[in-house]
């Protein structure tokens, strides 16, 4: 860490006690800084309990980058299957350069067409010692992205041209050839060791908040269709399935990084006041459903059917 770059605190601020941990894989350290605080330029998004969320500078792109590999690169469960340190580094490093080509730009000039932020969440806990230790656990990227028609043009140099035009509220109408822009969330990330405490669900809610300022009534994700677990937490937070699209990705296996096919789900969620957004993102075939079999379910039945809405409505009615 450069404390040459770490401004002045304000007279009231209060000194935090901030755990830093070195870059190298190869021997991670961490030790506790005194009177060290992360120096930013405006205050959280969200504070509570401990847990902290604000907006992330260019600066931060570097620890972003490596709370996404390991986010996204550490197998719990098989620790032998996990990257080499020298994997990491050339991963991280590329997931930088993608950051700051993709949400970067607009951080700089400001004022343009795309609009962009990455927002990350921080835990502080109290050790056994009295010492305060303060450390990054999750992320999300939120971005204005060029759909024509339904599909989202998610390259880089799609971005960059649309970024060369004026006038963002006018591409947020439909154009002759099916173009608007929508905001779309993206890199939803938390450390395996802060996940089911709610972390997640307060990044995305905060999403749905600067979504909601920048002007858009609306809020879009791709997510992949054999992930579950995601599907489940956005469909619990009110998002809805629109279409899938066959993709590729990157993933761990075995100790290496493989490009494999897969199929994103693109899901919407309405961010209109109530009444209509609760009327625009409920499951309506699922409510159909419930009213046709009416008495004929019994409690368990209503509740598997409920969390089948999460999991794909076809799914559920496969083993009705």
């Amino acid at each position: 860490m450069d404390f040459s770059q770490v401004r002045r605190l304000p007279r009231h601020a209060t000194p935090l006690r901030r755990q830093v941990t070195s870059c190298s894989f190869l021997r991670t350290r961490t030790k506790v800084v005194e009177n060290v605080v992360r120096a930013r330029q405006k205050t959280p998004r969200f504070k509570r309990g401990g847990l902290e969320i604000y907006e992330a500078e260019l600066g931060d792109y570097q620890m972003v980058s490596r709370l996404l590999v390991e986010a996204f690169y550490t197998d719990t469960r098989v620790p032998e299957n996990n990257l080499s340190p020298m994997q990491k580094r050339g991963l991280e490093r590329d997931q930088n350069l993608d950051l700051r080509a993709r949400y970067g730009r607009a951080s700089r000039e400001g004022g343009g067409v795309i609009q962009s932020t990455i927002l990350v969440a921080s835990k502080t806990e109290t050790t056994s010692e009295g010492d305060q230790v303060e450390e990054e656990v999750g992320c999300v990227a939120l971005g204005t992205t060029p759909f024509v028609g339904s599909e989202a043009q998610l390259n880089i140099r799609d971005l960059y041209a649309y970024s060369n035009r004026v006038g963002a509220t006018k591409f947020r109408q439909v154009e002759d050839d099916g173009t608007c822009l929508r905001p779309v969330v993206a890199n939803l990330a938390v450390l395996p060791k802060a996940r089911r405490k709610g972390i997640a669900k307060k990044l995305m809610r905060e999403a749905e908040e600067v979504a909601k300022a920048w002007g858009y009534q609306e809020l879009w994700l791709l997510v992949e269709k054999d992930n579950p677990k995601a599907r489940k937490l956005y469909g619990g937070l009110g998002f809805k399935a629109v279409k899938e699209e066959p993709d590729d990705a990157y993933k761990l296996v075995e100790g290496r990084i493989e490009k494999l096919d897969t199929t994103n789900i693109y899901m919407k969620k309405s961010l209109r006041g109530f009444p209509l957004q609760q009327l625009e993102n409920a499951d309506w075939v699922s409510i159909a459903l419930l009213a046709g079999l009416g008495s004929a379910l019994t409690q368990d039945d209503v509740r598997e059917l409920v969390s089948a809405r999460l999991l794909g409505v076809s799914d559920f009615l496969n083993h009705v």
